[in-house]
C-alpha cells in the first residue's frame, strides 16, 4: 500500500512523500466544521510587527491518498493553525474576527472543490495523473481565491466588498454543501 500525504496551509506549501505526525507549530490545529466559528482566543501566533493587517489566518488543505492494488483512496482535510495565526489585540473585533473566519472558509470551499473534482474523476490507480493535476489546479486556484478576497475587500476596509464576499462565499459552500468536511 502506498500512502501520500500533502499539507497545503496558507502561505506555507509543504509536501510530504509519506504521512508524518505534525510537530511544532502545526501540532495544534481546528479541524473546520460548519457549527465551529473562531475566537481571537484561537489566534495564539505571535503578531508580525509593524504589519498593516490587523490579523493572519494559517489554514490548510491537507490531502493524502493511498493505493491498494488499482483501488486509490484519498482524504482530505481542512485545518486552522492557531500557533501561526495571530492578530493585533488592540484591532481585534467581531468584524475583522469576521474577515479572518471567511478565509478559513474559503480553504473548506476549495476543500470542497477537490473532494467534488477527486469523486468525479479519480476511479483507480490509472487516473493517478489526474489526481495530481486536479491537486495542483485547486492549489492554485485557491491561492489566487485567498490573495484576491485580500486585495478586494482591502483586508476588510471596504465594507461592500466584505459583504459581498460573505454572501458568495456562503453561497458557493452551500452549492459544495454534499462534499463538506465531515
Amino acid at each position: 500500500m502506498k500512502k501520500i500525504t500533502f499539507i497545503l496551509p496558507l502561505l506555507f506549501l509543504l509536501t510530504n512523500s509519506k504521512a508524518q505526525p505534525a510537530t511544532g507549530n502545526f501540532k495544534e490545529f481546528i479541524l473546520w466544521k460548519d457549527s465551529i466559528q473562531l475566537t481571537w482566543k484561537d489566534f495564539k501566533g505571535q503578531p508580525v510587527n509593524n504589519a498593516a493587517e490587523a490579523a493572519m489566518t494559517a489554514s490548510s488543505m491537507e490531502f493524502s491518498y493511498n493505493t491498494k492494488n488499482t483501488q486509490i483512496f484519498w482524504k482530505v482535510n481542512v485545518k486552522f493553525f492557531p500557533l501561526l495565526s495571530w492578530s493585533n489585540k488592540s484591532k481585534e473585533s467581531a468584524y475583522i474576527l469576521l474577515h479572518e473566519q471567511l478565509h478559513f472558509n474559503i480553504t473548506e470551499l476549495y476543500a470542497r472543490m477537490l473532494r467534488k473534482q477527486l469523486t468525479e474523476n479519480v476511479f483507480s490507480t490509472k487516473d493517478l495523473a489526474k489526481l495530481k493535476a486536479i491537486n495542483k489546479s485547486i492549489l492554485q486556484q485557491w491561492q489566487n481565491e485567498q490573495d484576491r478576497y485580500d486585495r478586494e475587500t482591502n483586508h476588510s476596509m471596504n465594507e461592500v466588498q466584505q459583504a459581498a464576499w460573505n454572501k458568495s462565499i456562503q453561497m458557493r459552500l452551500d452549492a459544495l454543501k454534499a462534499f463538506a468536511s465531515k
